[in-house]
Order: C-alpha cells, then sequence, then structure tokens
C-alpha cells in the first residue's frame, strides 16, 4: 500500500526535523546477497535484522501483513501509524517496537529496494549507516531472469524470460541500483559488503563489517541454523560464485556487456577473454507469445513522452512529433471532428504515426532504454494518458 496521505505530505513540504536515532540500513539489487547478510547479522547478540519492511519505500507493506512478519499485533501497528504523525515518526516507534521484542540494541532494515532511496534516508537519519550488498553483475541476471519476484513480463512488454531482452532488462536493472547504491560512495556511513567476499571469506569480511558498525566481533554470526527452511539461513556456499561462466554464451555476455560495462568495470567484474566461454553453440532464444499490442502501445505511447523530455532525442523526431501537434490543434482537419466518433479518426491515425515514425528515429539504444524506464513505470501502475 502507499504511505499514509499524511506522510506523503508532511514529506513534500518539507515538514518535520530528522530523526536522531541511530540505524542500519541495507540495500542492494535484488538476488545480490541481502537476505543472506541479513541472516548473518541477525544472529549477532545486539542486531535486530528482521524480515523487510518496506517502511522507506514509497509503497510500504499493510499493517496487517507487516505485523505477521514481525510478530507484532495488527491493532498495535494501526496504532502506532495513526499516533505518527510523518514516516520518520512511525519508524522510530517501530524501531522501538523491534528492539523491545528482541531485546537487542541496534536495528537493521533489510529491504532490497532501500539501495534507490539511501540518500532520502540519509537526510531523514543523519545518524544511520549504510549498507550496500554487491554482487557481480553477470551472476545477478542469471538469477533474475529466473527469479518469480521478478516482473519481467511487466518490464519487457511480455516476452519470454529467455530471450535477449529479457536478458538485457536484468542487466539494467543491477546498473541501475548499483549507480543508485553508490551514489553514497565516499561517505563515511557507507559501506560496502561484496557477495562473493561474504562467502568465500565470511570471518574477515564479517569483522570488518562490524567494525564499521562499532560493534565487536562474535562468532555467532558464522554459525547457521541446520534446520532452516530458508537458503540463506543455511550454511555459506560458494556455488553460485561465477555461475555465469557455465550458464552465459558469449552471446548472452556481449547482451551484459552492451547493459552495464561500465558498472562491471568499475567494480572489477568485468569478463576477461581467458574467462568467457568459447566452446557453447551458437545461441538460440526461446519464444513466447508476444504482448498484447495495447500494452505495446501503452508502453511506447509512455517511452515516446519520456524521449520527448531527453535531450538525446534527435531534433527531426522532435519535428515530427510538433507537427502531428501541429495538426491535432489545426482549424482544419480531413475528416471534420462535427462527425461523431469518425471526426476524430485522422487526428488519432496523425498522432500515432508521428510517433512511430519518431520512434523508428531515436537510436536503438536509446529506444531500449526509453522503453525499459517506460515499462518500469507502468508496471508500478503509473500510467499514461
Amino acid at each position: 500500500m502507499s504511505a499514509p496521505w499524511r506522510w506523503r505530505l508532511a514529506e513534500r513540504l518539507g515538514v518535520g526535523a530528522p530523526s536522531e536515532v541511530p540505524l542500519v540500513v541495507i540495500g542492494g539489487c535484488g538476488s545480490s546477497g541481502t537476505t543472506l547478510l541479513r541472516h548473518r547479522l541477525d544472529r549477532h547478540p545486539a542486531i535486530f535484522c528482521g524480515p523487510e519492511s518496506t517502511l522507506f519505500l514509497q509503497r510500504i507493506t499493510g499493517a496487517q501483513e507487516i505485523a505477521g512478519r514481525f510478530g507484532f499485533a495488527p491493532a498495535e501497528v494501526r496504532r502506532w501509524q495513526a499516533a505518527s504523525p510523518t514516516r520518520l515518526a512511525f519508524i522510530e516507534r517501530f524501531r522501538a517496537g523491534c528492539l523491545e521484542a528482541s531485546g537487542k540494541t541496534v536495528w537493521a532494515e533489510k529491504t532490497p529496494e532501500n539501495v534507490r532511496h539511501f540518500e532520502t534516508i540519509a537526510a531523514g537519519f543523519p545518524n544511520a549507516r549504510f549498507i550496500h550488498v554487491i554482487r557481480d553483475g553477470r551472476d545477478v541476471a542469471c538469477s533474475l531472469r529466473q527469479a518469480r519476484w521478478m516482473k519481467l513480463e511487466k518490464i519487457t512488454g511480455g516476452v519470454s524470460r529467455g530471450s535477449p531482452e529479457a536478458l538485457g532488462a536484468c542487466a539494467r536493472y543491477w546498473a541501475q541500483r548499483v549507480r543508485a547504491g553508490r551514489r553514497l560512495a565516499g561517505s563515511p556511513r557507507y559501506y560496502e559488503v561484496r557477495y562473493e567476499d561474504l562467502v568465500l571469506r565470511p570471518a574477515p569480511t564479517l569483522r570488518a563489517l562490524l567494525a564499521f558498525l562499532d560493534l565487536e566481533w562474535d562468532d555467532a554470526v558464522l554459525a547457521h541454523n541446520a534446520g532452516a527452511a530458508a537458503r540463506a539461513a543455511g550454511p555459506l556456499t560458494a556455488c553460485s560464485v561465477s555461475r555465469w561462466a557455465a550458464e552465459l554464451s558469449a552471446d548472452e555476455l556481449a547482451i551484459i556487456e552492451r547493459e552495464a560495462a561500465p558498472e562491471l568495470a568499475t567494480l572489477g567484474y568485468a569478463p576477461t577473454p581467458q574467462s568467457a566461454p568459447e566452446a557453447q553453440p551458437p545461441l538460440v532464444w526461446t519464444t513466447a507469445e508476444p504482448a498484447p499490442t495495447w500494452k505495446r502501445l501503452r508502453r511506447d505511447a509512455y517511452a515516446l513522452w519520456l524521449a520527448l523530455k531527453d535531450p538525446r532525442l534527435p531534433i527531426v523526431a522532435r519535428i515530427v512529433t510538433a507537427l502531428a501537434a501541429l495538426y491535432l490543434f489545426a482549424p482544419f482537419d480531413l475528416i471534420p471532428d462535427r462527425i461523431p466518433v469518425f471526426g476524430y479518426l485522422d487526428d488519432a491515425v496523425a498522432l500515432a504515426a508521428a510517433g512511430a515514425l519518431a520512434l523508428r528515429i531515436v537510436p536503438a539504444a536509446l529506444k531500449r532504454e526509453l522503453r525499459y524506464a517506460a515499462a518500469m513505470r507502468l508496471s508500478r501502475r503509473v500510467w499514461a494518458v
């Protein structure tokens, strides 16, 4: 659900002072190991790191569900919401409830999408510390295109998960979240944890992380629950490190490189000629039924709107769109508007033709980026008129 309207209004108006409470915020691209880290930290005697609360996001979990996740009474959570004039006040109250119930002293909130809001959270909580979990984007892409929670059909317009569009969308998804989280890089409040270090060198990695949090080392963070149903709560395993070398063909690697090369290189994940698989057969893309025409039209219409605001749009495309708009508002029409229904057909055809022509002029790389951005926004129920 969306955050209460009064919280959103207060955020827009800048009402309320920053919160002074200390807390730990964990984020990272999905399938990067945030849940694995959460289980490790939660075993520390001083840290409570529970399930995802989503409290820092625009759309937050409802009171009924969040109460079930954390073991609170739904009525109690609703009471906290009603008594909190701002989101910050509610987070303070929720944090206090978690620490009181657990008997611990440090509250850590793990929701992967926190990574997109690190800067905003930092402004509201000056004493917060941020942990960014980063994993090789090639491995993340392998996981994302198989993850049920990843709504690839919405993002790509309905293509198969085995298609190049889906793989490219996964790579862009990872790159965007890495860029967003690393905007805090260089701050003394920001710390990066590599998934590979966590599973290959857990003791020194967790020891350094606890030192960043000003907490003493405890061997409990290396323990695991033998009977845990969740894989992330079990023993650490490195079986998923560099899985891309076995799962991705050279063609697929090229797609990921095209979409996320700067981030891979900056993080030291760029593939070397020796590591790229060469003996695999030519890639055959799987196919699926195309997305309904109305969904593709809706996505492209919104992509065109985003293109008009993008300085990279070629001038010819702007001229075509401007001519279509002039025809729409011109006093003359091929079919008079006074004729019911049919009077607007010429306007619709002119707009559709101009939009299709404008998108055809847009460079392929920019078109992919705009269509992806449009699909992402539409998947969050932001509708284009």
